[in-house]
């Protein structure tokens, strides 16, 4: 189904959610309360981009890694 639009102009609003939260996020890795290595569910190279795209649908994967240069 095609959606037809006749916008003369658009107004965009940007939202600052993560105004200021940097800081204490850096702050938490570098004090060892976050560690972000178990984040990192799978990693893959380049040769395997087309798998790496659908890695992250499948159950138990959170951070998807895929290295361009190995």
């Amino acid at each position: 189904m095609a959606i037809q639009t006749d916008f003369a102009y658009a107004i965009l609003d940007g939202v600052f959610r993560y105004t200021n939260t940097w800081p204490l996020g850096i702050q938490l890795v570098e004090s060892g309360v976050v560690e972000l290595d178990v984040l990192v569910t799978s990693t893959f190279v380049l040769a395997d981009a087309e798998q790496t795209l659908t890695a992250g649908r499948e159950p138990g994967q959170m951070k998807v890694i895929l290295y361009a240069g190995r």
